[in-house]
């Protein structure tokens, strides 16, 4: 019987996750993992919620002995998580703690390099039509999350200024 009722458990991933979670929920890898499987499975509002549920639990542990690096993780994922559903302030904030935290982390950096990506793509997209705010609001968030490209974005930030106060640049 409890062979069955356990079959049933982990039958899917998402069902195995929320009972480790269950389980274990002073850790934060059990919710990284929950997080990550409802990301796999589309369910992003979940995904969202369960990595932040691990950002808060690792963040109340010891980080001169976080050696899996479980704070940098969860917020590196729950970063992606917010990239995927167009939250893009949130997701630069998470994967910018997760660069703090760990600056070689792979994933943290290509993940940081799509949003950088996608808020160039979403600028230039504002910007051809018409919408200087929201043009704006992009450039200056680059301003912030690619400070090697700044100078460039400040520039294209003035020039949005300028034509809205019809001037030349």
């Amino acid at each position: 019987a409890l062979t069955t009722q356990r079959n049933r458990i982990w039958s899917s991933e998402t069902g195995f996750y929320e009972q480790t979670a269950a389980c274990a929920p002073d850790s934060a890898k059990a919710w990284i993992n929950l997080g990550l499987a409802y990301d796999r499975a589309g369910d992003f509002a979940r995904a969202e919620a369960a990595l932040a549920q691990a950002v808060s639990t690792a963040s109340r542990g010891d980080f001169e002995h976080d050696r899996y690096g479980t704070l940098h993780r969860a917020h590196t994922n729950l970063g992606m998580v917010c990239m995927k559903t167009g939250q893009l302030q949130r997701a630069a904030f998470h994967l910018t703690e997760a660069l703090r935290l760990a600056p070689d982390h792979a994933p943290a950096r290509a993940n940081m390099n799509t949003l950088i990506l996608r808020c160039r793509e979403r600028a230039e997209r504002f910007e051809a039509s018409g919408d200087a705010a929201r043009a704006a609001d992009m450039f200056s968030l680059l301003i912030q999350i690619d400070p090697q490209s700044a100078p460039a974005y400040r520039a294209a930030l003035r020039g949005l200024q300028s034509r809205r106060a019809g001037t030349s640049p």
